[in-house]
């Protein structure tokens, strides 16, 4: 997601982009809007309240979203994931299911992924044990959620 600042009110506009179209063009893709890692006050306080102070067990210190146009498009991401030798699943839970359970209705729609990416980059950084969470989400939802009501997430 880009996040290109309009001339007319100074506001962030939320534009979707392919990531194809980015890979050419250095400028677009510096206005890419990254997730930032997790606050170490945040993090600590997660830690704390909810892992007995075992920081370990933090799994959401680096999150990213990616925003497909189809659910086939999810599918073919997932299926990559799972044959590159690099990535090591660890979790996948899926929201965007209507069968699921009543508690999965009222939150974001989503295919929430926990992962280890083991590599000799990620073990030279002692980096290969730590889990990130992956969100894969469609663009029809994430258009629909605003700034304000999806403060706990940051949208790409």
């Amino acid at each position: 997601r880009q996040r290109p600042i309009s001339a007319k009110n100074e506001q962030p506009l939320t534009e979707f982009r392919r990531w194809e179209d980015l890979a050419t063009q250095p400028v677009a893709r510096a206005m890419v809007l990254w997730t930032p890692m997790k606050p170490y006050y945040k993090a600590m306080a997660k830690a704390i309240h909810h892992y007995r102070g075992d920081a370990s067990r933090l799994t959401d210190l680096a999150r990213e979203t990616i925003v497909f146009e189809t659910p086939a498009d999810i599918a073919k991401c997932l299926r990559a994931m799972v044959d590159d030798h690099e990535i090591e699943i660890v979790r996948v839970r899926s929201t965007l299911d209507p069968r699921g359970p009543a508690a999965w209705w009222a939150g974001f729609k989503a295919v929430y992924i926990k992962l280890r990416i083991v590599n000799d980059v990620s073990r030279n950084l002692a980096a290969s044990s730590h889990v990130c969470e992956l969100i894969l989400t469609l663009k029809s939802i994430s258009q629909a959620v605003s700034t304000e009501s999806y403060s706990d997430y940051v949208l790409l």
